[in-house]
């Protein structure tokens, strides 16, 4: 099996149940809504070390300020190894040197446990370049420091732009990134 597939949900192509994991609402919480595709600009989560999990848009405080967040209770995988745990890290940002226009949404999930004799981790990452047209109205400010874009910048990116850059199919034709961009973009996935 390959390793990285030990962190993606089964319905992704995976190995974690993430089905199993109780939804804290009836309604739009199910790790279907949100697939690691991430293509419904949403990312599932299990909290901490309670048994329910929730589908968290890329708007959200825990994606804009990229937190790692880790539960040591994941139906399954806790069962099959005592003392693992799922980290879980979504992102909103825009790469360095990058056109104003571009931003990019994306996650990264970590599965580890330990064996005999070290710790293992299996990694999913998955990151999308979207380079908003004109018709959103969006672009991040310049700063000649090359400081980071502010919360509501990041916010306003998702909203006006990211939830209508994708589809099933990834990143919708108008919304691609430039081979130039694409490198920035490339350069940030691997530093995130």
């Amino acid at each position: 099996m390959p390793v990285g597939e030990c962190a993606l949900c089964i319905g992704s192509g995976g190995y974690l149940n993430c089905s199993a994991v109780v939804p804290t609402s009836n309604t739009g919480d199910n790790p279907s809504d949100c697939p690691d595709s991430l293509t419904a600009v949403k990312f599932f989560v299990q909290f901490g070390n309670g048994t329910t999990g929730r589908c968290v848009p890329f708007d959200h405080r825990h994606a804009i300020r990229r937190t790692s967040l880790v539960t040591e209770n994941f139906p399954g995988y806790n069962d099959a190894y005592p003392g693992s745990y799922i980290v879980t890290k979504p992102f909103v940002g825009h790469p360095y040197y990058s056109s104003l226009s571009v931003g990019t949404i994306g996650l990264k999930r970590i599965a580890c446990h330990q064996t005999e004799d070290a710790l293992t981790c299996a990694s999913f990452k998955l990151g999308y370049c979207i380079n908003c047209p004109n018709s959103t109205g969006f672009d991040f400010e310049y700063r000649a420091d090359s400081s980071p874009p502010s919360d509501e910048e990041l916010e306003d990116f998702v909203n006006l732009c990211a939830k209508e850059a994708l589809d099933v199919d990834g990143v919708k034709e108008g919304y691609e990134c430039e081979d130039e961009d694409e490198e920035k973009f490339d350069m940030f996935l691997a530093a995130t």
